[in-house]
């Protein structure tokens, strides 16, 4: 039994050189006695077709034949693309289709040679993707009640799919707005919906103390905790309680931000004793900072966005929150994601500093 988590990196095994370098990048860890793995970020469709599946693996076999000690595990990430079109990942307005493309994944994560298995179980992490237009979301709490249960019917499908092949499945936390931030430009416009990436609403973020944190655990499937993700997230709710009068109403359409969010604000200062009280045996965990909050003119008189996978302590997320999660996370049997931003891949800087604050607290 594990006793301690499992630390990896993302990598994109389309690219054997990608693997070789993120994979190096974890020798600190495997000499303080970590496993170490890789979480294998698939971008798109493209990704799980079958000559792609096969050059990934092919790309993976060098690894294979190393000693259990420095031999990866291996876990995936599916894609949260495409948005529009008839093959959109949308488990609310395009269940069906969703539920059959992350079963794609489930089924890579089975060919997987055995030899990367983590020790806390052969998983796939992906999203709900259940995004609409702010027009069509409403604080009643009883019409989202209803539409989760019609999302769980695919769901419930897609987790005895995965457990009858030994693999677990986790649901992701998201930032609020999802994609707050991307800038409003050409490449983020949706036509067909006359909004931006930006102004999509999702009614299921997943924070810690709502139904469909619940529900889910009920399907069979756990939820993967993004630390950034889910900050900005509870930072939004202070965000719109913050705003006045009818405004607050325009903020809540806006984030997607029920009465029930805002009578929960006091929940913020718990942000740590939060996400460890919603880990389990073999959770995964997307560690990482965050900084900054999605503001838009009409509400703020600005327009600003967040910044995700942040290098750890140079963003907003409290030292002290950071410190005791990382000093607690380390020491679960979980799967310990560095996701962190990176322009120059090559050496990968702020994963490197992120992983050498790690394992400082260790």
């Amino acid at each position: 039994m594990i006793d301690r988590a499992e630390i990896y990196v993302p990598a994109v095994a389309r690219f054997p050189k990608d693997l070789e370098r993120r994979h190096r990048l974890l020798e600190p860890a495997r000499e303080k006695g970590f496993k170490t793995g890789l979480m294998l970020v698939l971008r798109d469709q493209r990704d799980l077709t079958p000559d792609m599946i096969q050059r990934q693996l092919d790309n993976l076999d060098p690894y294979v034949g190393l000693s259990a000690a420095e031999r990866p595990a291996v876990f995936i990430m599916h894609p949260n693309k495409p948005l529009t079109g008839p093959h959109r990942l949308n488990f609310l307005d395009n269940p069906k289709y969703s539920q059959e493309y992350v079963e794609q994944g489930v089924d890579f994560v089975d060919q997987l040679p055995r030899e990367f298995t983590p020790i806390t179980g052969s998983a796939l992490s992906f999203h709900l993707n259940t995004l609409i237009p702010p027009v069509r979301w409403h604080d009643n709490p009883y019409y989202w009640q209803r539409k989760f249960e019609e999302v769980s019917i695919n769901l419930k499908s897609l987790a005895d799919f995965a457990a009858r092949r030994n693999i677990g499945i986790s649901l992701e936390t998201t930032p609020v707005p999802e994609f707050g931030d991307m800038e409003k430009s050409e490449d983020t416009f949706m036509p067909e919906e006359g909004i931006y990436f930006a102004d999509l609403v999702n009614p299921w973020p997943f924070f810690f103390w709502t139904n469909e944190v619940k529900k889910i655990r009920e399907l069979g499937i756990k939820l993967k905790i993004d630390l950034c993700h889910s900050y900005i997230a509870m930072q939004a709710i202070s965000l719109v309680q913050d705003l006045p009068g009818l405004t607050k109403f325009d903020g809540m359409i806006t984030y997607g931000i029920s009465e029930e969010d805002l009578s929960r604000v006091v929940e913020i200062g718990r942000f740590p004793s939060l996400v460890l009280s919603n880990t389990e045996t073999g959770s995964i965990w997307d560690v990482n900072d965050a900084r900054g909050l999605y503001r838009t003119p009409e509400l703020h008189g600005v327009q600003t966005y967040f910044e995700e996978d942040v290098t750890l302590f140079e963003g907003n997320i409290p030292t002290p929150h950071l410190q005791h999660l990382i000093r607690e996370g380390v020491k679960m049997p979980i799967k310990f994601v560095l996701e962190i931003h990176e322009k120059d891949l090559k050496n990968s800087p702020n994963t490197k500093k992120s992983l050498d604050r790690v394992l400082e607290l260790v």
